[in-house]
């Protein structure tokens, strides 16, 4: 039996291309745990403008290395040009939280629209 293959399915469109995602990889779980620890201890203290932009930019590419392992685990390969050109920071969130809900959501076929 091939892993991944009995699972529920999630249809993210984003831009002009439609993500068929049943596996949400561990990675992604740490790195989401990462990402929300980091947000917790910064916002636990002030911060100079350098400093938050400097952890915006952090933020941003802990989202990128969890759309990429989502991606790579459900068989598609990573581009972060598309990424950034077809998205904004809300649109990564919701492609990681549809990603990630897609097993306590109904099991309607239908296609959930990114950043529309």
């Amino acid at each position: 039996m091939k892993l991944g293959t009995n699972r529920k399915i999630q249809l993210i469109e984003v831009g002009d291309k439609t993500f068929k995602i049943a596996i949400f990889p561990i990675l992604a779980d740490y790195k989401m745990v990462e990402s929300s620890t980091r947000e917790s201890e910064f916002n636990k203290t002030e911060h100079t403008t350098e400093e938050v932009i400097k952890e915006n930019e952090a933020q941003y590419n802990l989202r990128f290395e969890i759309i990429e392992a989502i991606l790579q685990a459900n068989g598609y390969e990573y581009d972060q040009n598309f990424w950034l050109t077809h998205c904004d920071s809300l649109a990564l969130s919701e492609f990681i939280v549809l990603s990630k809900a897609k097993d306590s959501l109904p099991s309607k076929k239908k296609v959930e629209k990114v950043g529309a």
